[in-house]
């Protein structure tokens, strides 16, 4: 067996309404580990390979990637978006009425009533949505079989929040660590800290030029 000590750096988050999370990043050669503890839960995923700069391999992930990683798999992220599916099943009742001979009006209002009150009174279990809309009478000529059933989902909340709240300061925050600087003198730009020497001319004033579009184009509107 054998023990080896490594740094890691940890970034503290905090915001509004006691908003907090830590983030821990263990970084190896073409690896990172990232260990999260925050307002939203707790969330971990081990990268092997990054192919890059594993600073720069965590900001340019989108959110169904990252958050499928960080929660274990997209079954986690998700939850039933009853409005939804209340939609898909009106339309599917609509459908099945252009077909006169198929679907008669009376069955039609049924289903109507029926299925859409099994949403009002069982929102929030699936089991019993699922089995209450196949026992219908005008189930097959609706949707012909248990995969024509709406599955409609919508993200979980928590994970919106998550998204906007603390995953994109983060990762702006490491941008800042790798992101172009700009020359004041020269206008080269390069990778740099602010207020280096820059490479070309050996100016001392390098500017930070991160574009804060960038944040509002990965925002995830809720």
């Amino acid at each position: 067996m054998t023990i080896k000590k490594t740094l890691t750096e940890t970034y503290t988050l905090r915001g509004e309404q006691s908003l907090w999370a830590k983030i821990n990043l263990d970084c190896g050669e073409n690896s990172v580990n990232v260990m999260i503890s925050s307002d939203y839960g707790e969330f971990n995923y081990y990268w092997v390979s990054t192919g890059y700069t594993q600073k720069k391999f965590l900001c340019s992930i989108n959110m169904d990637y990252a958050m499928k990683k960080l929660m274990g798999g997209t079954d986690k992220m998700y939850e039933p978006g009853w409005d939804s599916r209340k939609r898909s099943v009106k339309i599917a009742i609509i459908e099945a009425r252009r077909e006169k001979e198929y679907l008669s009006k009376f069955e039609a209002r049924e289903a109507w009533d029926d299925m859409l009150n099994v949403m009002e009174d069982y929102s929030g279990s699936v089991d019993i949505y699922f089995e209450e809309i196949m026992e219908h009478n005008s189930f097959q000529k609706i949707f012909y079989d248990f995969e024509g059933i709406p599955e409609d989902d919508k993200l979980k909340p928590r994970v919106l929040h998550f998204w906007n709240n603390i995953w994109l300061p983060f990762t702006n925050e490491l941008r800042k660590e790798y992101a172009y600087h700009t020359c004041g003198n020269c206008k080269e730009e390069y990778t740099a800290k602010p207020n280096s020497t820059c490479i070309k001319c050996g100016f001392i004033g390098v500017k930070y030029t991160h574009d804060k579009a960038i944040e509002k184009d990965l925002r995830i509107e809720q």
